[in-house]
């Protein structure tokens, strides 16, 4: 984000946010007790690491709820669009509501400079998956 994002943008190469809400993990779906059946596409990515980490995560970037976003997702969209050299953002299309409410994130425009370089700054979080997974 740091580099990636101003270098394409400064060579006109398109940039899309993908995974903005991280699997869902930032719709607030996921609790301790939350079961993933074995089928589902997020069958152990949420726990590669102790799930109570994930959560906590989640748990902080709370704080940001209701002063500077509606909700998580909308932190989350508005975040990712913050930038000038994000193109796109993609988002779950399958429910008309979320559509709605992703659609309105977008539209409330970017965070302020100070709440978008806290986010980056404080809540950035770098997760090996690869690595993560060899732990199972």
């Amino acid at each position: 984000m740091d580099v990636l994002i101003p270098t394409c943008q400064e060579h006109g190469v398109a940039v899309i946010g993908r995974v903005i809400l991280d699997e869902g993990g930032l719709s607030g779906f996921l609790q301790e007790d939350t079961v993933i059946p074995k089928g589902d596409y997020r069958y152990q990515y949420f726990d590669c690491l102790p799930r109570s980490v994930y959560i906590e995560k989640i748990n902080q970037l709370k704080a940001y709820i209701p002063n500077h976003a509606s909700s998580l997702v909308e932190l989350a969209i508005r975040f990712v669009l913050h930038h000038p050299g994000v193109t796109t953002a993609i988002t779950t299309m399958h429910i008309h509501e979320h559509v709605t409410q992703n659609m309105a994130s977008a539209q409330a425009g970017p965070l302020t400079t100070d709440v978008f370089d806290s986010l980056r700054v404080k809540q950035r979080w770098v997760r090996n998956f690869t690595q993560a997974r060899k732990h199972l």
